[in-house]
């Protein structure tokens, strides 16, 4: 009976390691199937095909040495059945050891996209300024010309988007500047977030509205401000779910104005406020503290 119990208890530890891996196990699922099928077996015969009725397994097996051989056969059954479930709980772990692997390398490739994008957008802004300096050159020239006193010449300072926001309710108002973000409009999606804050200050969506703000000034290189947006978010929301984003975002905009110690100090608020973040956020705050040489 003490090696019956063992069985079920390893059978239960495996159906629950079981519950945790991914549904491309299927190899795992076959075997913990024929596991279960043994196991019915050695219920059979221990129990008797009624379950519980030992009188009866003894009959069928007989009342002078057949107890003993039963004992004997459970024995070898049972350490037939550890050792497939030690086999079992390998495959497990290194199943999920490859899950592991392959979510590092999507982190990756999330942190090569972001960089990528970064680079782009840098790109943009320089062929903007080049065009910016061409248009001038070329206005510049045609003033100089006889006869072109009609013409004005261009501007120097390229004209911000003009962007209302649709009348009504905040939430439709939300929306629609974080629509401009999502489409990577990030200038237009600045003025209209700014507005929403704007008209709706008390709003439940602004802090996400502070938090997209920092992002956009974090990510057009004006870290000065990024910060502030940052800061607002900390000490206004200290129960906004974006508040540990804001913390890992604010230690890296601090690292990029020469400030690795209060970068510190927001990684270190990060980790006693950071219950149930996700792992990539831990990962990404690990990697931005090594960067400041947090102690």
């Amino acid at each position: 009976m003490r090696n019956l119990s063992l069985v079920f208890i390893l059978y239960v530890g495996v159906s629950m390691l079981w519950g945790d891996m991914p549904l491309q196990a299927q190899d795992t699922a076959t075997k913990i199937d024929r596991i279960e099928r043994q196991l019915r077996a050695v219920q059979r015969r221990v129990f008797g095909t009624n379950g519980g009725n030992i009188d009866a397994a003894q009959q069928e097996f007989g009342n002078s040495t057949q107890p003993v051989q039963q004992n004997n056969n459970t024995a070898r059954i049972v350490a037939d059945m550890s050792v497939k479930i030690s086999s079992v709980e390998k495959q497990l772990r290194i199943l999920t050891g490859r899950l592991e692997e392959l979510e590092y390398r999507q982190r990756q490739l999330e942190d090569a996209l972001e960089a990528v994008q970064k680079d782009t957008d840098l790109k943009i802004n320089d062929l903007k300024q080049s065009n910016l300096s061409s248009g001038n050159s070329v206005s510049n020239t045609a003033n100089n010309r006889p006869n072109n006193t009609d013409r004005q010449p261009a501007n120097s300072e390229p004209a911000s988007p003009k962007i209302e926001l649709p009348a009504g309710d905040p939430g439709v108002q939300y929306d629609y500047a974080f629509s401009l973000i999502r489409k990577n409009d990030l200038d237009s999606g600045l003025i209209a977030m700014e507005k929403f804050l704007a008209a709706n200050p008390g709003d439940s969506r602004s802090g996400n509205a502070k938090y997209w703000l920092g992002r956009i000034h974090f990510l057009q290189k004006r870290p000065g401000q990024a910060a502030q947006s940052f800061l607002k978010l900390i000490e206004e929301h200290p129960n906004h779910p974006r508040r540990p984003d804001a913390l890992v975002d604010l230690a890296e905009t601090l690292i990029n104005l020469d400030s690795a110690t209060d970068a510190c100090n927001a990684l270190a608020e990060f980790d006693r406020s950071a219950s149930g973040v996700s792992s990539r956020l831990r990962d990404r705050a690990g990697r931005v503290a090594s960067r400041a040489n947090c102690g």
